[in-house]
């Protein structure tokens, strides 16, 4: 078990040993990291006791690279991937035939937020969650639905996301790095109810052909406010606000 303020977590660890990279499937799942001991559920199967007590999932940097879920669960968290290292990590494919994943974790820290650490494509699959941290590249692809509560963060220079047509994610983002790079790209998806909150200023926002902007945008230090919120909208003083809704047909390329 492992404890997080009041809430208790039990870990299961991917160990794809049913061969199948299907989530139900028991056989892939074990107790510890080392694999020694076989897990008798899957992360989620036993349900949980809200405010009390969810399941955890941890998912390893080389496998598998494909991850299916062929059923609806509740968990805390789940970490793709390994966050001290994004070295030797190999590209991942999420997908759910449209099935629900609900992240719960409620605690603003590193030890309660879901962690993507391999380039993943998400496809066909609604996920609803508090907190999700991408630290590598994220591709949410057709028929992916996705809700963020309180922030999507973009933690260090590989960090990217890219919203493909067929895509719509709605979630505050957080840009944590001055790159002066794209972070976030919308290519034909849709990107909607959120604030875009570029913390060091120079990273932004841009759409490709078709895409949809509908956010705020935050400039969070006044003198980074121009680089920070490129858009003819933005107030000039800061911290200051501005909005958007880029509609489809909007000159690709345009930061935000």
């Amino acid at each position: 078990m492992i404890a997080s303020a009041a809430i208790t977590q039990t870990a299961y660890y991917w160990t794809g040993g049913a061969g199948d990279n299907k989530w139900s499937s028991v056989g892939n799942w074990a107790m510890d990291e080392a694999g020694t001991t076989p897990a008798t559920a899957y992360p989620g199967q036993n349900g949980f006791v809200e405010d009390v007590s969810y399941d955890s999932a941890y998912i390893p940097k080389t496998e598998p690279t494909e991850l299916v879920f062929d059923v609806d669960v509740t968990l805390w968290r789940i970490n793709f991937g390994d966050t001290s290292s994004l070295y030797g990590a190999l590209p991942l494919t999420i997908s759910g035939s449209g099935h629900v994943l609900t992240l719960v974790n409620v605690g603003n820290n590193a030890a309660d937020r879901t962690h993507i650490c391999r380039v993943t494509h998400v496809r066909n699959i609604t996920i609803n969650a508090n907190y999700w941290d991408s630290r590598s590249t994220t591709y949410f692809e057709d028929g992916a639905v996705v809700a963020v509560k309180n922030d999507l963060g973009l933690w260090n220079s590989n960090s990217k996301i890219f919203i493909e047509e067929g895509a719509s994610v709605d979630a505050p983002m957080i840009g944590y790095l001055s790159t002066g790079a794209p972070l976030v790209t919308v290519n034909g998806g849709t990107w909607s109810g959120g604030d875009w909150t570029p913390m060091l200023g120079h990273d932004y926002v841009t759409n490709g052909a078709g895409g949809v902007i509908c956010a705020r945008c935050q400039a969070v230090y006044s003198t980074r406010s121009e680089e920070g919120c490129p858009h003819a909208n933005r107030a000039p003083a800061g911290p200051s606000w501005s909005q958007s809704c880029l509609g489809a047909g909007v000159t690709a390329g345009e930061k935000w």
